[in-house]
């Protein structure tokens, strides 16, 4: 059984150690050292063949790694298929089509929390709605409606220049516009138990502003990029351009540099090799 290194070997005056007289240490001492100076140099000889079978599998391309080597630099370097490292995805601008129907709506009531649709639509017959604008960035609209005698919210999705309520779900309906996508559920027959219901529209109270009515036929006649060009000032481009989603049309996928990657993993190899071969080695006693 193996002592506790901070409890001392006791020697009695019957035990004697075996000295080297060359160098004053014993002989179990010298032959661990021995051995640790042995094994480092044979350790920083294996890293320099792995590193000339690596170079010379690298260079000339004819000859495989041994077997060895191969199972050394698997997993470190994806020399055939570069792995991504990186994806960026560009998108265009698109405005809400026909933003003037979805203003013209007696159910569009604008800008409104949940909260408050919910005090509005309190006590209502069941398929009452409203449509306002969504509290998430995310998302442009949003539907309040009265089922199972409670209030519900729902958010409009977007894709593909589409809008439904959830597109997770291929067998969901989309539409091209809001205002078509509203009239789909106004029958309850084709709304199913976790669809929107949305057969009785909750009138709105009040008028908009004249400016919000231009700006949603002014963006129902143009695009995004059409903006630009129009002889207004750059608030009132900015104004105009506010109903809009991005839509994806090109995705980039970034890999890395193979040679670096390659000299990289070598170099850790190497690095790894050499602080095994030079770690302090411990003798019991």
């Amino acid at each position: 059984m193996a002592l506790l290194s901070c409890f001392p070997i006791n020697i009695t005056d019957d035990e004697k150690l075996d000295v080297d007289e060359g160098t004053g240490m014993s002989v179990e001492m010298r032959d661990v050292t021995v051995s640790s100076e042995v094994n480092a140099q044979q350790s920083m000889q294996a890293a320099r063949n792995c590193r000339l079978r690596f170079l010379l599998a690298t260079d000339i391309g004819a000859e495989q790694p041994e077997p060895a080597t191969r199972t050394l630099f698997q997993g470190l370097v994806p020399k055939d298929e570069p792995y991504i490292v990186h994806t960026s995805v560009h998108y265009r601008n698109c405005l809400v089509p026909r933003l003037d129907l979805i203003i013209d709506s007696p159910y569009y009531w604008g800008i409104m929390d949940r909260y408050e649709a919910e005090a509005l639509l309190d006590n209502k017959p069941e398929g009452t709605f409203l449509l306002r604008d969504s509290a998430q960035s995310e998302y442009l609209f949003s539907v309040s409606f009265r089922r199972y005698k409670r209030t519900l919210h729902a958010r409009i999705e977007q894709k593909n220049h589409r809008f439904s309520f959830d597109f997770s779900e291929p067998s969901i309906y989309s539409a091209n516009t809001i205002t078509t996508l509203i009239a789909y559920y106004k029958d309850p027959v084709k709304c199913l138990f976790f669809e929107p219901q949305l057969s009785v529209p909750l009138p709105r109270n009040f008028v908009f502003p004249l400016q919000h009515l231009c700006r949603a036929r002014i963006a129902s006649l143009t695009t995004y990029d059409g903006v630009e060009e129009l002889n207004l000032p750059i608030l009132l481009k900015s104004f105009i351009k506010q109903y809009h989603y991005k839509h994806p049309v090109k995705t980039v996928n970034y890999t890395p540099d193979t040679d670096l990657l390659h000299a990289y993993a070598l170099s850790s190899v190497e690095t790894t090799l050499a602080g095994a071969s030079y770690a302090p080695s411990r003798s019991s006693t």
